[in-house]
């Protein structure tokens, strides 16, 4: 009756329609450990599944799931902290800001661990006290909605430098999975400084996508520099052990200037 899983496992599985038959009888569905792509709601419900879908959020240093919201519609949020949970937003000084401004989202209370086995320093750079509550910085950036609710923004060092610019690839897959057609996007920066670095878009669709109408449809809300200057459809997100996408298994994309090197070689 119940179901829980990534979000890339459960696309995976949509994919084919044999399972759709058996997910129609789930009752409820908890969807968690990567970010949860808006388009996603809608294509659960387009397979027949009537399930309560439900986001959670949490470190496995907090005992996993800390957060959850109910999923109506595609306006995803991770909701509010558990029972014996507390959330709290910190700017880099430790201070608490107020709602809608970004910051590092920090767990608080009875579900945050004791630290790293063996790890010592980076225990006492991750679990603080807080408020007298055992805390974790959970390097990831949110922002507490006008209805109190925790918005997911990525993590904090998803962040890359492009010919000297600071680039967020979170943000660039959020718009990326906002164009209609697309199920899943992965950014992520190739090269090298000596030869030229760039970005390659990854992405899932359940057909053929016009990369030049996708370029324009990121232009509307992007500044130039972090468009992707390639892209790449996949059939699937490769994805590891844990059911998350196995960012390391994409493949090489294949620049203009890599065909040329490789027609050389022959």
């Amino acid at each position: 009756d119940v179901m829980k899983c990534t979000p890339s496992y459960i696309n995976n599985m949509l994919d084919m329609p044999e399972t759709h038959k058996a997910l129609s009888r789930m009752r409820a569905m908890v969807i968690g450990a990567e970010a949860f792509p808006a388009p996603l709601y809608a294509k659960l419900r387009a397979a027949g599944i009537t399930a309560a879908i439900s986001n959670s959020y949490g470190p496995t240093e907090t005992t996993v799931t800390a957060t959850i919201d109910s999923v109506t519609n595609d306006r995803i949020t991770i909701g509010r902290p558990l029972a014996n949970t507390k959330g709290f937003i910190l700017d880099k000084y430790g201070n608490v800001l107020p709602p809608n401004a970004p910051g590092e989202l920090t767990i608080a209370g009875a579900g945050v661990g004791r630290g790293y086995v063996g790890l010592e320093k980076m225990t006492a750079e991750k679990f603080i006290t807080f408020n007298a509550l055992p805390a974790y910085l959970s390097g990831d950036l949110a922002r507490i909605n006008s209805e109190g609710r925790i918005v997911f923004m990525g993590r904090m060092d998803n962040q890359v430098k492009l010919r000297g610019l600071r680039v967020e690839l979170d943000e660039i897959e959020s718009v990326m999975n906002a164009y209609p057609a697309i199920k899943q996007s992965v950014v992520l920066l190739k090269g090298d400084e000596a030869k030229g670095q760039y970005l390659c878009g990854y992405f899932t669709s359940n057909g053929n996508v016009d990369k030049a109408d996708l370029t324009e449809h990121l232009k509307k809300t992007l500044t130039a520099y972090m468009i992707p200057s390639v892209f790449m459809q996949l059939d699937k997100m490769p994805v590891n052990n844990n059911g998350k996408i196995d960012r390391k298994s994409l493949p090489e994309p294949e620049t203009v200037e890599r065909k040329n090197e490789g027609a050389e070689a022959k």
